[in-house]
């Protein structure tokens, strides 16, 4: 026999509130914003923070500029578009360039963040005014924002410019 409505709801209350005080919290922390909307590629869970997470959080909230050299799959692209994602929520008009080793690799890095700005509700819950803008392409996304800038918020770059073959 299924539980009556009014045996439940006090447990969905306060679920729900949890979740609400989880979102406002995580406003202010980049690693409970990363454990709140981030999820796992294959399993589409929760991801769950390991030490290393922490440290480079506290290492990207000291120093403005940082390079993130670590072990294959250590969860940098993760954690990076965690950070992005939080420190543009806070600061719409903040730009950011992603440079990788070529431009297709710096493009390949903004599909999680293109998605997550798209469609994720758990983004939604923590700030729901960061919403897609124009322009928007495989190598520049814009939010919107108060200001007005000839730069995207989030610009994909290779070492060598735009173009694959530099030679």
């Amino acid at each position: 026999m299924a539980p009556k409505l009014e045996e439940i709801l006090p447990a969905v209350v306060k679920a729900a509130t949890l979740r609400a005080e989880f979102a406002r919290l995580a406003r202010d922390n980049p690693i409970l914003f990363a454990s709140f909307v981030l999820r796992d590629e294959q399993s589409g869970e929760p991801i769950k923070p390991a030490p290393m997470h922490f440290s480079w959080h506290d290492t990207w909230s000291k120093t403005p500029r940082s390079i993130c050299w670590a072990a294959f799959e250590s969860g940098k692209t993760s954690q990076m578009v965690g950070r992005i994602l939080w420190e543009l929520g806070r600061d719409p008009g903040l730009r950011v360039v992603v440079v990788s080793n070529t431009h297709k690799q710096a493009e390949k890095f903004l599909r999680p963040l293109s998605r997550y700005l798209q469609r994720s509700q758990e983004l939604r819950e923590v700030f729901p005014d960061l919403q897609p803008a124009e322009p928007w392409t495989a190598s520049t996304l814009t939010v919107a924002r108060n200001t007005t800038s000839k730069d995207p918020s989030i610009q994909a770059l290779g070492v060598h410019g735009s173009k694959e073959n530099p030679r």
